[in-house]
């Protein structure tokens, strides 16, 4: 059996392929797409305007009749493995989900004697009910139990200091507010939140929270509304924010620790599970994240999302107040759930950037050591006319062989640095 190095995305699927066609024509924007079979395969194939490839989706049936025991599995013009493309996978296996209740797959084959696949997946994607209420795929409800985010004493000395500290910005008209400076190293490690009084600071331009144990911010964030530069920068507890911040429209410029957030696409955190546990701030007073209406922590349907913020992109918690809010909520960006969601360690992201590093250094290992193995370890010898012995002249192609060896060389040095 060989192994098959090009990328495939596969999903299991209880339609038949024909029925299949408008669907997939409308997902990759292919217009081209046409059916056919033989005695054991049938396939669609065409090209998708969206994600500018060729699209080749394949399933085993007996007798005319799909097997829907068997993945679709769908091959793409996308079939290196060396070229960074593993990204463009994940973000078709990740537009797929719209259509598949259950996981989306991505990975790689080994070729059996029939030409049949033993398919063997990277990663999954699969995307949750996000319904109020609905915990669940089954349909089955739940009761998150309502956890108060933050463990901030509020009778300390030095939450006194930070409120007094926030009262003299706001009379004072200071566009800074930089609490280390204002309280010094040791008060400033006792604070793992903000005062709701935060959002009276609507002319500061310049927050800065440099090493801080901020654990979450408050809501009132968003009504800081001339805020240009936010700086959380090694704040390694805060693993989210809320959603209010993007209200913050002037925000341009922000320095954030983002290994330390959740769903981040280096390390891919993972989210706290809202179906079980319902995150609660200290104020009892809350607002639609989206529409700004007021709503008790009974009516809100708590979501994740991740957004570009300042120059960061962030996680971000909403509390929306109906499925018309959460279906309002921006798109976010390539790389991320495509979508908001629940969260869970069990929820399917993308890889992280360094699994994705060292599947495609793996594969181009793989690739550069079956291609050397092809290569004579010395030259055939000939003898001359004049009876000595000479190597035979080089062919175009193994004049090229150097080059491999030095590539192959390169890449072992990189996974080493990188290890």
């Amino acid at each position: 059996m060989d192994k098959d190095y090009r990328w495939k995305i596969w999903l299991y699927i209880s339609t038949d392929l024909p029925d299949l066609l408008p669907v997939f024509q409308s997902l990759f924007q292919a217009d081209n797409l046409t059916y056919d079979c033989e005695n054991v395969w049938e396939w669609l194939t065409g090209s998708s305007a969206r994600f500018n490839t060729t699209i080749d989706l394949s399933r085993e049936h007996h007798n005319g009749e799909s097997l829907y025991s068997e993945p679709v599995v769908i091959l793409t013009g996308i079939n290196q493995l060396d070229d960074g493309k593993l990204e463009q996978i994940q973000t078709i296996a990740l537009a797929l989900t719209e259509i598949c209740s259950g996981p989306v797959f991505y990975g790689f084959a080994t070729l059996r004697n029939n030409h049949s696949y033993i398919l063997e997946p990277v990663g999954q994607l699969a995307r949750q009910n996000i319904a109020i209420g609905i915990a669940n795929p089954d349909g089955s409800s739940f009761k998150p139990e309502a956890q108060v985010f933050g463990d901030q004493d509020r009778q300390s000395a030095a939450w006194d200091r930070l409120s007094s500290y926030i009262t003299e910005t706001a009379k004072n008209n200071s566009d800074e507010f930089i609490p280390l400076s204002a309280l010094g190293t040791e008060a400033f490690s006792a604070i793992k939140t903000l005062p709701a009084s935060i959002g009276t600071l609507k002319q500061v331009t310049k927050m800065q929270f440099y090493g801080s144990q901020l654990q979450y911010l408050p809501p009132e964030i968003g009504d800081c509304s001339a805020l240009t530069y936010f700086d959380p920068y090694t704040s390694y507890d805060l693993h989210w924010f809320p959603y209010e911040i993007t209200r913050c429209t002037a925000l341009k410029s922000s320095r954030v620790s983002t290994r330390a957030l959740y769903g981040n696409y280096k390390t891919r955190l993972p989210f706290p599970d809202l179906r079980t546990t319902l995150i609660q701030y200290e104020s009892e007073h809350l607002t639609c994240s989206v529409c700004g209406k007021p709503i008790t922590y009974a009516e809100t349907n708590q979501v994740w999302i991740s957004l570009w913020v300042g120059t960061d992109v962030l996680p971000l918690l909403v509390n929306a107040c109906s499925t018309t809010c959460i279906d309002a909520l921006p798109t976010p960006p390539d790389g991320y759930l495509p979508w908001p969601h629940k969260g869970s360690n069990a929820l399917l992201q993308p890889l992280p950037d360094e699994e994705n590093f060292r599947i495609e250094m793996e594969a181009m290992e793989e690739r550069d050591r079956l291609h050397l193995s092809d290569t004579p370890n010395h030259e055939p010898e000939i003898e001359n006319p004049a009876g000595s012995k000479s190597a035979t002249p080089l062919t175009a192609e193994q004049e090229k062989k150097p080059a491999d060896n030095k590539t192959f060389s390169l890449i072992k040095l990189v996974r080493k640095i990188w290890e």
